[in-house]
């Protein structure tokens, strides 16, 4: 038994490790044991079966990390309380002794910290809480909880004057059959006696029935066999022999400390001693262990049949376990899918041909025989819940998904290969991503977790050190200055690793890619179909979503399925700008009817590259794709978009000049009609498997697992069996080997970042739509980019833009800016904004006015009440007519001075003239609160500034800013402040207070 690194900063070995050193010992079982937690679960288990030997999951429950407290579950039961226990502690590892405990329980569950728990002695509060939590005898028989010695008279405590149980044999020692060959005195799962069995009657109000607990005392390291023996014998229990630890060797116990001290932001001389990993955790070798416990056979025996109650084997059921949707079963919810699917249908192609039924009853065909229904109901229910959407992935390569409205593009008009996204002989589950603006996702994430409480979660990203983390935190928990750690950084950009301190090269080697904390994925979420604790415990995000153990592999390798829901800032743009043109111009544009795929100006528009703010298609290397290409038309857009990633970018060159007329003949001919539209090139994710299944006669299902394999993490362990499949099944059909390596290689670039066809195909129809409105209004194409936070380039970069269209681009101002940027209509002059070197702009046709977001400092709430007292009572005639219709701090009101946004009202005054108005203001304050003048500001600051021009910044004659601190402000706005885009609330018509600064 043993503690991993998902003990976060507590252990240093990895699952795999784990499995590695109980094979390397001939055991036949092994134990992971993490501190109040299951990150490594999955992947144990699976290291486990690569290994040979049986799995075993225990959760360290103790309150006092370095006393531990396993406890092992034999079923899904004792699983599913453990989960439970977890979830009350807020998911988060328990603080150490002394501090407050995290009892934030997750939103969705029913079980609360119980009033009682803090009674209880304080080592053992969690296993006070296990039995709150308990919902049946049975959960509790399922588990056993090896005791640390030095707590059994907290355990006398807490098990002090409890009933004896009903029946002498538990429910789990009838489940539980035991193991061949161990004496029949010594059951899998031992009833305890009465002294230590539990009537919960007291115990957060459940009911009285009795339950068994089966507690073990544990022959730890720091402990004495025949004294902890004797021990328990007094108390009618059975020890268990057990070796646990959490390090072999000297170096892994420094790496621990050290591990300690980046967790406690300290440096490792400075580490308190109660966080320093004891001598007694380390893990004794095979042959201290055979001689320590040579004369305890019943305690051996006692382990054995511990563990032969049952492994975690069933965490990896083979299967998918599919969310449900409203109550219906199997049939039912897939009659409900095929009458959508045929409505639908009706819909896209207003009367569907025999190529389209036969399509849909093909895939509605498989779906029914894999039991797929309900997911595909959970996620239409999600995405009509939001009109603007863009399903994308291998999903978009199905017909149900787009007459279900999921996805957008037609499967069958772009010949898009449905068995990436399903087929017969996949295993795991499929993967539905959706995008959202990236401003509603908010609400569809909490659509999701509204609809199925307590089912529903999103998945976790196990956020490691990484390449500079590494090399930084070990560097200052030893004490290396910042100015230091920054070389050590600089030689690493730099190559220069190997001038690192040896010491330094080694920890960072040792600790990169060791788990430093739980992220959340981007927008995976999974639904399960009854309380999500039966199959993971969750966690709360600091947005405060749940978030499950395990990351998205381990989650797949779970049976549980993941949906993507996802934000994408183009579909904010896409909208906004659909809504501009409308109200600007009178048309009548809607996300549906705005269909350009044939549209010749916008293909021109392509051709030429002129893709700058394009979602997907506007980086440097794409618009010279383009310029080189010279297609703009949709379906060549697709390809330009996928072979520009890095899997299949070295053939890009190769690519052009077939496109242009160079003659090529297909590698082998099998290929010919599969890679007909790419000319002979592996552009696509899904070219992997069509090649393997032409080539190598892979069935579609093996042709699928083989593109997985080359992006999962694990591949190196599966890729050379693949590898030797692929060229066998081609040499087989007469294809030379020089030419199976070749194709190989091709395959190989696809472990890189790349596409499926169904994804770009989806993300290009948005392009081309974003294209279309640019071409026609680009105005109002920049206007919405810039209020969506900007795309591949900073804001400035599409202010820039604006400039070059010709259109000025003004200063915000209290009278004319809306929150954001926003378009001045003809005729509209721009006599509040100077141009560098102190001129006004003249009149232009149309404008660009800076919003009041862009404005540093201002806080949402001041941004409203401007915008709301100009439409209620009219513009702003004076500062002082501002002051009191929008009271403001004296900070936010410096900032709308220094940006320009009050210049030119009424009453004439100068960026210093209201400077000093306000100075005298707070001066005034100040004498009425104490009484007193009080420190005189700006006093040689004039009241008219000088010569009457609103925005200059210097005296005439003089230089320096020393005693005038407006001498420092600029009088237009050449770069973008630091404020944020706001998020904005489309259901409430507002924004997020809290993406504003000073809010």
């Amino acid at each position: 038994m043993m503690r991993s690194y998902f003990s976060l900063l507590r252990g240093c070995k990895s699952p795999e490790d784990i499995a590695a050193i109980a094979r390397s010992r001939g055991c036949k079982d092994a134990v992971i044991c993490d501190w109040m937690n299951m990150y490594g679960a999955l992947r144990f288990v699976a290291a486990c079966r690569r290994a040979g030997i049986a799995p075993h999951v225990a959760v360290d429950i103790s309150s006092d990390p370095a006393v531990p407290l396993p406890v092992l579950f034999h079923s899904r039961a004792g699983f599913a309380l453990l989960n439970r226990l977890i979830i009350r502690n807020g998911g988060r590892q328990i603080p150490p002794p002394g501090s407050t405990p995290n009892q934030n329980p997750h939103p969705n569950t029913k079980h609360k910290p119980g009033g009682k728990t803090s009674a209880f002695p304080a080592p053992l509060e969690n296993l006070a809480a296990l039995l709150e939590l308990a919902e049946s005898p049975r959960e509790l028989a399922d588990l056993s909880i090896i005791i640390h010695p030095s707590r059994l008279e907290h355990l006398d405590k807490l098990l002090q004057g409890r009933e004896q149980p009903a029946s002498p044999v538990s429910p789990a020692a009838q489940a539980h059959p035991m193991p061949a060959g161990l004496p029949p005195v010594l059951p899998s799962v031992i009833p305890m006696p009465p002294a230590h069995s539990l009537s919960r009657a007291s115990l957060g109000g459940l009911p009285a029935n009795p339950a068994p607990l089966n507690i073990f005392p544990g022959m730890f390291p720091d402990v004495s066999p025949r004294e902890l023996r004797s021990r328990a014998a007094r108390r009618g229990m059975k020890a268990v022999s057990i070796c646990w630890g959490s390090w072999q060797t000297p170096e892994e116990r420094e790496r621990i400390d050290l591990l300690r001290a980046i967790d406690l932001c300290t440096t490792k001389a400075r580490l308190d001693e109660s966080e320093r990993t004891p001598l007694s955790q380390r893990l004794i070798s095979r042959e201290e262990a055979e001689s320590r416990f040579a004369m305890f056979a019943a305690e051996r025996e006692q382990s054995a049949a511990i563990l032969g109650a049952g492994s975690a084997d069933f965490l990896m059921p083979g299967r998918v376990i599919f969310p449900g949707f409203r109550g219906l079963n199997e049939d039912q919810a897939w009659r409900r899918l095929s009458g959508l699917c045929r409505r639908g249908a009706l819909k896209r192609y207003g009367s569907p041909g025999p190529e389209v039924q036969e399509r849909l009853d093909y895939e509605l065909d498989i779906i029914r025989r894999k039991g797929f229904a309900t997911y595909f109901l959970v996620v239409h229910d999600i995405v009509r819940q939001t009109p603007r959407t863009c399903g994308r992935g291998s999903a978009a390569a199905s017909i149900v998904s787009y007459t279900l409205g999921i996805t957008h593009v037609d499967p069958l008009e772009h010949n898009l290969f449905f068995e990436r996204f399903l087929n017969m002989d996949r295993e795991d589950p499929p993967d539905i991503d959706v995008d959202f603006p990236w401003d509603e996702r908010e609400k569809t994430l909490s659509y999701v977790f509204r609809t199925y409480p307590g089912q529903s979660a999103m998945v976790a990203d196990h956020v490691t050190f990484g390449p500079r983390s590494s090399i930084r935190e070990p560097a200052k928990a030893m004490g290396v200055d910042d100015e230091e750690i920054g070389r050590f950084i600089r030689m690493w950009k730099l190559g220069q690793r190997d001038r690192l301190p040896q010491w330094l090269q080694r920890e960072a080697s040792a600790i990169r890619g060791i788990p430093r904390y739980m992220g959340t994925h981007p927008g995976g979420v999974v639904i399960t179909p009854g309380p999500i604790s039966s199959y993971v415990h969750t966690q709360i995000s600091p947005l405060g979503w749940p978030v499950i153990a395990w990351e998205k592999d381990a989650a797949e390798d779970a049976g549980l399925i993941k949906i993507d829901i996802l934000g994408n800032r183009s579909l904010g743009v896409l909208r906004d700008c659909i809504s501009m043109v409308n109200r600007l111009h009178g048309r009548s544009l809607s996300w549906n009817n705005l269909k350009p795929l044939r549209d010749a100006e916008t293909r021109q528009f392509i051709e030429g590259g002129n893709t700058l703010g394009v979602f997907y298609v506007e980086s440097p290397a794409t618009r010279q794709l383009l310029r080189k290409m010279r297609r703009g038309d949709y379906e060549h857009l697709v390809i330009a978009s996928s072979i520009i990633r890095p899997a299949a970018n070295r053939y890009i060159n190769e690519f052009v000049e077939r496109l242009h007329g160079k003659s090529w003949e297909p590698l082998v001919p099998e290929v010919k009609d599969v890679l007909g539209e790419t000319r002979g090139i592996m552009v696509y994710q899904e070219d992997v498997s069509r090649v393997a299944i032409s080539v190598s006669g892979f069935t579609p299902g093996e042709a699928d697992t083989l593109r997985k394999v080359l992006s999962r993490k694990d591949r190196s362990l599966k890729l050379e069996d693949w590898r030797q499949s692929f060229v066998q099944g081609g040499l087989q059909r007469g294809i030379s080997q020089e030419k199976m390596d070749l194709l190989w290689e091709m395959v190989l670039s696809f472990s890189g970042y790349s596409f499926c066809k169904p994804h770009s195909a989806s993300y290009a129809l948005v392009s081309y739509k974003l294209a279309w409105l640019k071409r026609r209004y680009p105005l109002e194409f920049f206007t919405a980019v810039i209020n969506n936070g900007g795309g591949y380039y900073s804001r400035q970069t599409y202010v820039n833009a604006v400039r070059r269209l010709g259109h000025p681009v003004l200063l915000p101002h209290v009278n004319r800016s809306e929150i954001l940027y926003s378009v001045e209509q003809t005729g509209e002059s721009d006599h509040l904004t100077p141009r560098p070197g102190g001129h006004s702009n003249t009149a232009a046709p149309r404008a660009l006015r800076t919003g009041l977001m862009q404005i540093s400092g201002l806080s949402v709430n001041s941004m409203e009440r401007i915008v709301s007292s100009r439409e209620n009572s009219g513009p702003f005639r004076s500062f002082e007519d501002f002051q009191i219709r929008v009271p403001t701090d004296i900070l936010q009101t410096r900032a709308l001075i220094k940006s320009g946004a009050l210049d030119g009202l009424e009453d004439g005054l100068t960026r210093p003239g209201m400077f000093w108005r306000l100075s005298l203001g707070m001066k005034r304050l100040r004498d009425l609160r104490h009484g007193g003048a009080g420190e005189e500001l700006f006093q040689d600051m004039p009241v008219q500034g000088w010569g009457g021009r609103p925005g200059t910044t210097a005296l005439p004659g003089r230089s320096g800013t020393r005693g005038r601190p407006w001498a420092c402000l600029s009088p237009c706005i050449h770069l973008p402040f630091f404020s944020p885009v706001p998020k904005r609330s489309p259901a409430a018509g507002g924004f997020h207070p809290s993406s504003f600064p000073g809010s």
